[in-house]
């Protein structure tokens, strides 16, 4: 009858609740937490790789001259960078967790110092892996897709501007979507 009381209920469920504090604190998913200084270098990274393609886009062999296409330059340029800086988050953050799980089990005894030192060399280490592959991956699959799919799948000529849109925004959009599956 006690524990149908609703005092010992709340009770209960501040037990639960602080047990599921105290769990994501203590797990390391709850520790792989993305900085506000990681999101600024995911997001910077991101609007150089998006709005990279705008310069060749805007050489005679696209002719797409800058001042009449400046809107659309810039808003795939920030979208890409978003998805682009969502990717990256998503890949360090998975990495990390893959690398705090694995070193968690043989680190036990370590001071808390040795292991808040080693959580920001694998946090580094993480965004320096997460850059390189989205990075590249945006590369490979913007360069693929500019200059070979669309090409061979239009029967006719692709305007430059749609050309800009699909072959920034669907890599971009790919890796943000499928940054967890796939690295």
């Amino acid at each position: 009858p006690q524990s149908l009381s609703p005092r010992s209920n709340k009770k209960k469920m501040d037990s639960g609740s602080n047990f599921d504090l105290m769990l994501k604190e203590n797990s390391v998913y709850g520790r792989c937490k993305t900085s506000v200084n990681q999101w600024t270098m995911f997001f910077a990274s991101g609007l150089v790789m998006a709005w990279m393609p705008a310069y060749i886009y805007a050489c005679p062999m696209f002719d797409m001259a800058v001042s009449d296409f400046v809107t659309q330059f810039v808003v795939v340029g920030t979208a890409g960078g978003t998805l682009l800086a969502w990717a990256y988050r998503s890949v360090a953050q998975k990495r990390r967790i893959n690398l705090l799980a694995s070193q968690s089990h043989s680190n036990k005894k370590e001071k808390e110092e040795q292991q808040l030192a080693l959580e920001k060399k694998t946090a580094d280490a993480c965004c320096a892996y997460a850059l390189y592959v989205v990075n590249a991956s945006f590369l490979v699959l913007w360069l693929t897709t500019a200059f070979y799919v669309i090409p061979k799948m239009s029967t006719g000529n692709v305007s430059s501007s749609l050309n800009h849109l699909i072959a920034v925004g669907a890599p971009a959009t790919l890796l943000a979507f499928r940054a967890i599956a796939v690295f």
